[in-house]
C-alpha cells in the first residue's frame, strides 16, 4: 500500500531529524564546555602573568599601569567564564529535551578533535540523496496518486458480473412426481452514461492530485540537492581553514606569545607587546574552536542528507525523546 509506505518513510525522516537535533544539542554543550576549559586555562596564564609583573614591580622594571592592564584583562576574562557557564547550563537544558533532563547533565566523555570527514563518508552522501526517506515518501505519494487516476479511468469502461442462483422446491407435480429444483444464471452489464459529466470531474481531480504530487517530488529532490551542494562547498572551505590553523596560524601565535613572554622576563620586551601577543593567541585558539564546532555541525547536516547518522567519535546519547 503506497499510503502506508509513505507513512513509514515519513517516520524514518522524522527519526533522522530527531537524531540530527540531538547531535546538534550535544555539540552545543560539548563546545561550550571546551570553551569554558580554554577560558580557565587562559585565566591561569593571566595569574602567572600578574605574578611576573609583581616581581618586576619590586625590582622597579615595571609600572603600576602594567599591573592594572593585565588585571583588567583578567577581569574581562573572568566575565567571559561566567557567561560561558551560563551557556553550558542552557545547552544542558536544550539537550534534555532530546535525551531526558535527568541525564542531560551527565559527563559527555572525551572526543577526537581531528575527526575529519573521510572520502568514504562524503561518498555515502551522494547516493543517499536519491534514497532519502523524505524523497521516498514523496515518491510513494506519486504512486498512490497514479493508482487513484487508474481507478478513476476504470469508471469509463463497462463492468459486468454473473449472478448464479439455486432454488429447492417442495411438493409434487399433478402426475405425482417430485417437483425438480431449479438453477438460474444472469449476466449483468453496467454501461456508464454521460461520462463527460460525473466521470470527467472525478478523473480531472485525480489527475490534478497526481500533478501536485509530482511537483512535490521534484521540489524535495531539488531541495536535497541544494543542501548537498551547499554542504559540500562549506565542508571543503572548513577543512582547508582548519588545516591552515593547525599547521600555521596556531603554532605561529603560540611562538609569538612565548617569544614575547621570554623577552619581557629578560627585560628586553615591552608589556604592551606581551599583552598583545597573549590576546592574539587567545583569539586564535577560540577561532579554531569555533571552526571545529562549525565543522561538526556541517558533518551533522551531511549525516542527515546521507540518510545515515555519521556520529562523532564521542557519540551523543542515542536515546531521543519528542
Amino acid at each position: 500500500d503506497h499510503d502506508e509506505n509513505a507513512l513509514h518513510a515519513l517516520q524514518a525522516d522524522r527519526l533522522l531529524e530527531v537524531q540530527q537535533r540531538t547531535t546538534l544539542a550535544w555539540l552545543e554543550r560539548h563546545y561550550a564546555e571546551r570553551r569554558y576549559s580554554l577560558l580557565e586555562e587562559e585565566s591561569t596564564e593571566y595569574k602567572n602573568l600578574q605574578q611576573a609583573i609583581r616581581f618586576r614591580l619590586e625590582s622597579g622594571t615595571a609600572t603600576q599601569a602594567d599591573f592594572l592592564a593585565v588585571k583588567l584583562a583578567h577581569s574581562r576574562l573572568r566575565d567571559r567564564i561566567t557567561e560561558e557557564r551560563r551557556r553550558i547550563d542552557t545547552a544542558i537544558s536544550s539537550l534534555g529535551r532530546w535525551v531526558g533532563w535527568d541525564v542531560s547533565g551527565l559527563p559527555l566523555g572525551d572526543r577526537d578533535q581531528h575527526a575529519w570527514l573521510t572520502d568514504r563518508e562524503w561518498s555515502a552522501v551522494q547516493p543517499g540523496i536519491r534514497q532519502h526517506p523524505r524523497l521516498r515518501a514523496a515518491q510513494e505519494e506519486v504512486a498512490a496518486a497514479a493508482s487513484r487516476v487508474a481507478q478513476a479511468q476504470e469508471a469509463y469502461g463497462a463492468s459486468w458480473g454473473v449472478d448464479l442462483a439455486y432454488g429447492a422446491r417442495d411438493g409434487n407435480n399433478p402426475d405425482g412426481s417430485r417437483r425438480p429444483d431449479f438453477a438460474s444464471a444472469m449476466i449483468m452489464v453496467s454501461l456508464p452514461l454521460f461520462p463527460d459529466r460525473r466521470q470527467d470531474a472525478t478523473l480531472s481531480a485525480r489527475q490534478s492530485e497526481l500533478l501536485a504530487a509530482k511537483d512535490r517530488e521534484r521540489e524535495i529532490l531539488i531541495q536535497l540537492q541544494e543542501e548537498q551542494a551547499r554542504a559540500h562547498a562549506q565542508g571543503v572551505g572548513l577543512e582547508r581553514r582548519l588545516q591552515g590553523y593547525a599547521d600555521n596560524i596556531l603554532p605561529q601565535a603560540q611562538m609569538q606569545a612565548d617569544s614575547a613572554l621570554r623577552a619581557y622576563r629578560s627585560n628586553h620586551g615591552s608589556f604592551e607587546a606581551l599583552l598583545r601577543a597573549r590576546l592574539a593567541l587567545q583569539a586564535v585558539r577560540f577561532e579554531l574552536l569555533d571552526l571545529q564546532h562549525e565543522r561538526d555541525r556541517w558533518r551533522t547536516q551531511l549525516a542527515y542528507l546521507s540518510g545515515k547518522p555519521l556520529a562523532p567519535a564521542g557519540r551523543p546519547p542515542e536515546t531521543a525523546h519528542e
